[in-house]
């Protein structure tokens, strides 16, 4: 039994792993051997080499005194490829990169290697050669990709021909002249971008670019651009942000970008209330889907959609884009993404969720690609119907007792008087008020429409006070911050605390006191056409349901068992 298992042999080699030196344990499969080396200390599995290896300081009389009976080789090459374990040989010793088989490429057969070209990046795939593995990890930024199971490296001109060099034409498969062409796009800039000081206004740069599409798209893309009629050129704002976005923007559309600003001193971009896209929604993606993500995003961006729409559908997308792959989405069929849809309905999500995922994936293939909606015509989940919570005038009073500050009374009040959404309320301007006129405008509310309410007496009455003691100069409700609208999420905060203090056990929020509103000048005899225009409401089945909840009607029925009990014959 000793001399078979002399004749097994295990080879040992040191590689930097994740930035540590080890040893890795090459051996022909073997159940003694496998049990074996899972007692040896400070042992660990690499999925990335699929190997087995142990502390680079273990000698050599350690290892052959531990795998005895076994043959123990030292060999000094590290071939790191994560393919399936190979059989070695008797005496297998793998060469080392300054050997001579690595360069002696004649003799292998490179007729199964095929190489294509993938989102900027060239991909390999091709059998196990040790040779052509340590060949490739040469080249400029090559890894081993093992989702695909291919070695990728960057796609420049000089990787292309070390590869035409080392494999051959025929492992392009006809599409090498098509891949040389989409590389030197790549590598050749298009016309220069120049940033100037402008000499008119200097908090402004002047850009001088080339009169095409793709560059005004870019600088339509910049916050607070501007185009001068006089002088007939495009300025963008004079501060770092503005200028680090450009510069990003033309890197994204391989435009060289000349700054010739040195010396002038930019100030940092002042905050701005506008929201943008958050880095944490593109994180953890391959390139390919966050580039796919990234516009999606910015086309909802341009077309004016609510922050909080913006991230819901982002986040749908995502998961979407997540559970198929950038490289699949755009020819999808039918069914596949019904089949999706039924994995979310398995697990028992809201009826309204379904219907902002479906939205959210509608947006993409309609808005983004610009293909006809055709292709989404199928039954969608029935929608539950549920009343909006509504709180009685007594109730609503309780709740304004119990607020002392005057500030948070103003908010709640304006909420309440006009029927506003928490994010109308908290973004009313100083000049939106007209008491003249009595009423409050309404700018870019749901749906990026306008509207006026009313400004009644007793409101203006409570701003006015409200005004000349905190004197607000943008913003009606400033935040904690200067220069920033009130936060949402502390007027809902302000909302729960004057709950609990009026004792009201009723599950209400910001948006109930629009709804209670809307429901109290119903039952006043409001019309209720009038009562769509004053909440915004695009359609009138959404306000109708406040006759549901109303007691204007109610009130006037007699119960039958009022009838019994009053002894009212019949």
């Amino acid at each position: 039994m000793r001399s078979l298992n002399m004749e097994v042999t295990i080879s040992v080699q040191p590689v930097v792993h994740r930035g540590e030196d080890r040893l890795v344990i090459y051996y022909p499969p073997n159940k003694d051997i496998g049990t074996k080396i899972r007692t040896f200390p400070g042992r660990r599995w690499s999925q990335t080499l699929s190997r087995w290896h142990i502390p680079a300081q273990t000698s050599e009389d350690v290892l052959k005194s531990f795998f005895d009976p076994f043959r123990v080789l030292f060999v000094p090459a590290t071939p790191s490829c994560p393919e399936e374990s190979q059989v070695e040989s008797q005496h297998a010793v793998y060469p080392s990169s300054q050997t001579p088989e690595l360069r002696q490429t004649d003799h292998i057969d490179h007729s199964d290697i095929r190489i294509d070209c993938r989102s900027g990046l060239l991909r390999i795939f091709m059998p196990y050669q040790e040779s052509d593995v340590q060949y490739l990890k040469t080249l400029r930024r090559s890894f081993w990709h093992p989702n695909d199971q291919c070695w990728v490296v960057k796609g420049t001109l000089d990787n292309l021909e070390l590869l035409v060099d080392r494999f051959g034409e025929s492992a392009f498969a006809g599409h090498l002249f098509t891949i040389r062409s989409l590389l030197e796009a790549q590598e050749t800039p298009k016309k220069v971008l120049r940033v100037i000081p402008f000499l008119l206004d200097p908090a402004f740069l002047r850009l001088e670019i080339g009169w095409d599409v793709q560059h005004i798209n870019i600088v339509k893309r910049i916050p607070g651009r501007q185009y001068h009629r006089g002088e007939r050129c495009w300025l963008i704002p004079a501060n770092k942000d503005a200028l680090a976005y450009l510069q990003q923007l033309c890197k994204q559309a391989n435009i060289a970008c000349v700054v010739g600003v040195e010396n002038q001193k930019l100030p940092v971009a002042p905050k701005r209330a506008a929201k943008k896209p958050d880095f944490k929604w593109f994180a953890g993606l391959e390139r390919a889907e966050a580039l796919l993500l990234e516009n999606y995003a910015q086309t909802l961006f341009r077309q004016y959609y609510s922050y909080n729409t913006i991230k819901t559908y982002v986040r749908y997308f995502r998961h979407f884009l997540s559970h198929f792959g950038a490289a699949q989405i755009d020819g999808l069929e039918k069914g596949a993404i019904i089949n999706y849809f039924d994995l979310w309905v398995k697990k028992g999500v809201a009826d309204s969720s379904i219907n902002q995922l479906i939205n959210a994936i509608k947006y993409y293939y309609e808005k983004v690609l610009g293909r006809p909606p055709t292709k989404f015509k199928w039954v969608r989940p029935r929608k539950r119907t549920s009343l909006p919570e509504v709180m009685s005038k007594g109730e609503v009073k309780r709740l304004f007792s119990q607020v002392k500050n005057h500030k948070h009374l103003c908010l709640l009040m304006t909420t309440y008087a006009a029927g506003l959404r928490a994010c109308e309320v908290t973004r009313l301007r100083v000049v939106d008020l007209q008491p003249e006129r009595g009423i409050i405008r309404v700018i870019r509310g749901k749906g990026n429409r306008d509207r006026s309410v009313m400004l009644s007496p007793e409101l203006w009455r409570v701003i006015s006070a409200y005004i000349h003691e905190f004197q607000p100069t943008h913003w009606l409700f400033e935040g904690r911050k200067k220069g920033e609208p009130y936060a949402i999420r502390s007027l809902q905060s302000i909302v729960q605390s004057a709950r609990k203090k009026a004792g009201l056990r009723k599950t209400i929020s910001t948006h109930t006191l629009r709804h209670s509103f809307a429901t109290h000048l119903l039952e006043a005899g409001t019309d209720v056409r009038l009562i769509q225009e004053l909440l915004g409401h695009a359609n009138i089945e959404t306000t109708l349901r406040y006759t549901h909840v109303s007691t204007r009607q109610l009130s006037r029925v007699v119960s039958p068992l009022d009838d019994l009990l009053g002894g009212r014959k019949t």
